[in-house]
């Protein structure tokens, strides 16, 4: 439908309008003066978008010098540390600035950094290709520290100035290029994005303004980019804010009720709905006809209106919407970072090779022997191990899961595709086509000694198995496409009991909330949480909270951390954690959280430390926002004294065996504390942001295809 559109796209004349906004500009631009990096940014990334950044391949160097050249740096004491970042335009003669810093005089007072030309200055150096290596990371995680006001938003500059959701935004990108969240507190913005939550559905710039569309695009991005976008908002609140968005078309985009369509909404709405993942349910053809009407067919570019002039930002997001409709031969547009996916693709490749250099880093975590560790347990397990030989669907989990967190998964390349068809014949194994109740995964594992055609013959599906089965599909970057999700989904449902607890499979009568968490992540996995009691489920959690502070593995028991984090865990992701607790109980439970630290974190009252606490008890401070980034040293110095030097792997304790269980969350804590030689790690799935990342991936396939079938 999009390809049928738009006969008259002047693709030649856009080019020419954007290379003209590199070199000149007219006079009613004078305004604009001190944010020429912006005005670049969009010349630069509109020439990406419509693939034809090479015209600027003569100039390319010239233009990354000038960018660095607008980089406030260091004086030789740093006392300006808080003032780094990028300026707007050479306004204050940067060469001459920059000559006095080297020259180790004492920083200019007015000289600063401002947080949107730090945003910009980032992406266009990602797109022109360069490594961001002259990029002074810690002088803009000072800044951000510095921006950062008490009610969670930004102001752009440290001399004040406005503060709303578009400088959250910025943050947030700005964070996730430089690879650094140290300087923001992102449960203090997330808070005040959800205090901007109106009654309408969307989002306004601060708390008490009228929703709008640019700032729905920057709250949503900035939840995406934190990674807190289903962590945030509820099931019912995504739905009003899908149809918020949605309401916004006319023929192209409004920003608000009763106001006229705008060439640039047409990538803030749009790209709202992309990442909301209904994008596919707005009308094309209408939105392609009203840009092309908004195009200018003397000098090019886009205008705001049908015959109004066109400048910059509208050319450039004007491009970006018809980017998003895969519109010609347009580059795609990424739609949280605002760049084209091929600039999005060298910005991970440049992570890539920060982490490279981050685990060459890390001598004294013993990656290399931690890898082996998990190569041998995978291959066969020593005799004492024999007692899990049921639950291997689980050690498996341990292995792959432990490999994706230290960056060996690609050792297992050769084999990969055998784990998966031996995880979907577990899985086909344990259906009954005539009992779905039965239906899920039993723990059976084609490793050495193991009888799993037995196993799978005298066993039904276990709902541990089932959650271990489903997030090692996802780390080996499977599809789901051989699960059936209503059957699963009707399956786990069968073992909730009455007071919203869960059994771990049929025929037994044991409850325990790691069953309760497992079939809640199950339900957020197969994207079907809406199957499941999840008033029960919330109920049964809040029974099982002690006086103490923390939870019990089931009702009327011990406060405990690994049920502590199960429950924290299973209503974050129910999206319900601050509608089931009160704010005295969170604050509780966060009390006992930092009381369970001696060196490493003991999971009870008077109980020793062992290594998987590290991950048990601070994955739920994570969560709660409150993680302890003062003990960060005292647990990493806790867990390494706890590697075994020959062998690899990790020990619970001092005097123990090494063992798989230990290992594995020994490393989730270190990942935790973003340890050198570790991806980052979900604390609610358990998964590493890699594998998270591509579970978003297969629920965006299953809503389009959802949406397909509707229409």
């Amino acid at each position: 439908m999009a390809s049928d559109a738009g006969e008259e796209f002047l693709r030649q004349k856009h080019i020419i309008f954007f290379q003209r906004c590199l070199h000149i500009l007219p006079s009613r631009y004078a305004q604009l003066d001190t944010s020429r990096m912006t005005v670049a940014f969009f010349a630069i990334s509109g020439l990406d978008i419509l693939n034809s950044l090479n015209v600027l391949d003569k100039d390319k160097d010239k233009i990354i010098d000038w960018i660095y050249s607008l980089q406030v740096l260091p004086d030789a004491t740093e006392s300006n540390l808080h003032l780094c970042g990028f300026r707007g335009s050479t306004a204050l003669g940067s060469a001459g600035l920059r000559d006095r810093y080297k020259s180790g005089q004492d920083f200019f007072p007015h000289d600063s950094g401002h947080i949107a030309m730090t945003y910009t200055a980032l992406l266009s150096l990602v797109i022109l290709g360069d490594d961001l290596s002259r990029v002074c990371k810690r002088g803009i995680r000072a800044e951000l520290h510095q921006l950062q006001l008490p009610d969670g938003s930004f102001c752009p500059t440290p001399e004040g100035s406005e503060n709303d959701m578009r400088f959250i935004y910025c943050a947030s990108c700005i964070c996730h290029f430089i690879q650094d969240w140290s300087g923001m507190d992102v449960e203090l913005s997330i808070d005040y994005i959800r205090k901007s939550l109106t009654y309408e559905g969307a989002f306004g710039q601060g708390p008490g303004l009228e929703a709008h569309g640019g700032s729905t695009f920057c709250a949503v991005a900035s939840l995406v980019l934190m990674d807190r976008l289903y962590d945030t908002l509820s099931h019912d609140e995504l739905k009003n804010l899908k149809r918020w968005c949605l309401f916004r078309q006319q023929s192209g985009f409004q920003g608000r009720p009763n106001k006229p369509v705008d060439t640039c909404y047409s990538f803030w709405v749009g790209a709202t709905l992309k990442l909301l993942g209904c994008f596919e349910m707005t009308n094309f053809t209408q939105n392609i006809e009203f840009l092309m009407e908004t195009q200018d067919s003397v000098v090019g570019g886009f205008g705001k209106w049908p015959d109004s002039n066109p400048d910059a930002l509208h050319a450039y997001f004007g491009i970006c919407g018809l980017s998003l409709m895969k519109f010609r031969d347009l580059n795609l547009v990424h739609p949280a970072f605002n760049i084209s996916q091929r600039a999005a693709t060298h910005l991970e490749w440049i992570h890539e090779k920060w982490d490279q250099s981050r685990r060459r880093a890390g001598d004294d975590f013993l990656v290399e022997k931690h890898s082996k560790f998990f190569l041998r347990c995978m291959e066969g397990l020593p005799g004492q191990a024999t007692s899990a030989d049921v639950s291997r669907t689980t050690i498996l989990y341990f292995c792959l899961s432990g490999l994706d967190l230290v960056y060996h998964l690609d050792d297992l390349i050769d084999t990969k595709q055998q784990h998966v068809d031996w995880l979907y014949h577990l899985y086909h194994d344990s259906i009954d086509h005539n009992d779905s109740v039965k239906c899920g995964s039993t723990g059976s594992l084609p490793l050495a000694n193991s009888n799993h055609e037995l196993l799978a013959a005298v066993s039904g599906s276990h709902i541990v198995m089932t959650f271990s089965v489903l997030s090692c599909l996802l780390i080996l970057q499977d599809d789901l496409s051989g699960i059936d999700r209503n059957v699963v989904m009707r399956s786990v449902r069968s073992l909730q009991s009455p007071d919203g607890s869960f059994i771990p499979c049929q025929g037994s009568t044991q409850t325990d909330l790691k069953f309760l968490y497992c079939a809640v992540a199950i339900g957020y996995i197969l994207h079907d949480i809406p199957q499941l009691d999840t008033d029960g489920i919330c109920s049964y959690i809040k029974s099982c909270l002690t006086y103490e502070g923390g939870f019990g593995h089931a009702t009327g028991l011990e406060a405990h951390g690994s049920a502590t984090y199960c429950a924290i865990a299973a209503l974050v992701l129910l999206r319900r954690l601050r509608t089931t607790l009160l704010p005295k109980e969170i604050e509780a439970v966060k009390r006992w959280c930092f009381n369970r630290q001696q060196d490493g974190f003991a999971g009870r009252t008077n109980k020793q430390p062992s290594a998987s606490y590290a991950f048990w008890i601070n994955g739920t401070l994570k969560m709660l926002g409150s993680f302890p980034a003062m003990t960060s040293w005292n647990t990493r110095k806790f867990l390494l004294e706890l590697q075994c030097l020959d062998t690899g792997g990790f020990v619970s304790s001092p005097g123990m065996q090494t063992d798989m269980l230990a290992t594995y969350y020994a490393i989730c804590g270190l990942s935790l504390i973003d340890e050198s030689g570790t991806r980052r790690l979900n604390a609610a799935l358990g998964l590493s942001h890699r594998a998270v990342q591509h579970l978003r991936t297969v629920h965006l396939r299953w809503l389009e295809a959802s949406v397909a079938v509707i229409s």
